[in-house]
């Protein structure tokens, strides 16, 4: 897979609003001329939107320096999406997408161990379908709302059930359901949504060294996640953490219900 697509991305084209930040307009319109029909092409269209892009490239090309990060109502914006990307990597996600399998290994799950994750993950694929339905018809603080909220709620059951020595079968099923629950939910909000945050919130300014300070941000945040695994099973400490794992998607959930004007 990662042949196909280092080769698919020798035909990607160059993107037209770089190459006028670049100044190079001709290679800016036949780049455009590639991504629209022909028609759009022959009758002009290609020119006018290269002309647009130009214009508004203009108003917000300038750069700031870094301490508009943290200065004005950029300070505002910068700590609202800071704390999607912290809260995306410290809610627990780590622990389900790592340790599921060891899961399903030490709990009677060893000939599913491997089948489960793909289920898991083919659930979260298709998880972000709702996802970017409700961004566009119910908006991000609604879609993070739901998420959060039902990532704390497979967690802490996560945590109740798997501290338990004994399990019935039908406490073990939900165990593992809930494994793959979580992922669900986590794709339907706390994963991708944070990602549309950075590009949305930031003043053109600034976007782009927001950008990299999220991104920063979000590896900061990873060590957060405890690695507990042991050479042969999941101990009972890893279990009663997700109560503490469990309660960073309470925090974002609070932030959503305050009501928000930074985005919809």
């Amino acid at each position: 897979m990662c042949e196909v697509i280092i080769i698919v991305t020798f035909f990607i084209p160059t993107s037209p609003r770089w190459h006028l930040s670049k100044d190079r307009h001709e290679e800016a319109l036949a780049s455009l001329r590639q991504l629209r029909p022909k028609s759009d092409a022959t009758n002009g269209n290609c020119e006018l939107e290269i002309q647009s892009i130009r214009e508004a490239l203009q108003e917000n090309v300038h750069k700031a320096p870094w301490s508009d990060l943290f200065s004005g109502g950029n300070l505002r914006r910068t700590v609202l999406v800071t704390v999607y990307y912290f809260f995306q990597q410290t809610t627990g996600q780590a622990f389900v997408s790592t340790y599921s399998v060891v899961f399903y290994q030490t709990n009677g799950y060893a000939e599913q161990a491997f089948t489960y994750p793909i289920i898991a993950a083919c659930l979260g694929f298709l998880a972000v379908l709702p996802c970017m339905y409700m961004v566009d018809k119910l908006g991000r603080r609604f879609s993070l709302m739901v998420s959060f909220f039902f990532q704390t709620f497979w967690m802490y059951m996560l945590a109740g059930l798997g501290e338990k020595s004994h399990n019935y079968p039908t406490e073990k099923n939900t165990v593992v359901a809930a494994f793959m629950l979580f992922g669900v939910f986590y794709n339907m909000g706390g994963g991708p949504v944070p990602y549309l945050l950075g590009a949305e919130i930031p003043n053109a300014a600034v976007q782009t060294k927001g950008r990299g300070l999220e991104e920063i941000d979000a590896v900061f945040a990873a060590p957060f996640n405890p690695f507990r695994q042991t050479y042969n099973h999941v101990s009972e400490a890893a279990w009663r953490s997700q109560f503490i794992e469990g309660n960073p998607s309470d925090v974002p959930e609070l932030i959503g219900k305050e009501p928000r004007k930074s985005f919809a």
